[in-house]
């Protein structure tokens, strides 16, 4: 009995996530710390997993096996000032959340977010 439920836990049977990795600035600047949220469009009909990813440096990439499956995300792009010490007054947003859409390739990629406006 118990051989039979782990059999439907294969991990294999889940699809394949790819990696979407990228730069992310604000006003020509690498943005030092923050993330990327990676929504699939329900709207669009993507009903794929969302994924998540931590700026740091200008930089991000989704984890291995925890990214996207492609077709069309929102996305939600929130950067910070730098790493927190500890206290929250070190940390500063850089600008008000960023949101767009994209349309991701069923494959790892690069998608670099270029945000302009005032601080």
């Amino acid at each position: 009995m118990i051989a039979l439920l782990l059999t439907g836990c294969n991990a294999s049977d889940s699809p394949k996530r790819f990696q979407v990795s990228g730069a992310v600035t604000f006003n020509d600047q690498p943005v030092p710390a923050g993330e990327v949220i990676l929504t699939p469009d329900h709207e669009k009909g993507n009903q794929g997993p969302a994924a998540y990813a931590v700026i740091r440096q200008g930089r991000y990439e989704t984890e291995r096996g925890k990214g996207v499956l492609g077709g069309p995300y929102k996305v939600r792009v929130t950067g910070l000032s730098g790493e927190s010490t500890g206290a929250l007054s070190d940390v500063h947003k850089l600008f008000d959340d960023y949101e767009t859409t994209v349309e991701l390739p069923a494959k790892s990629s690069v998608q670099d977010f270029k945000i302009t406006g005032k601080p």
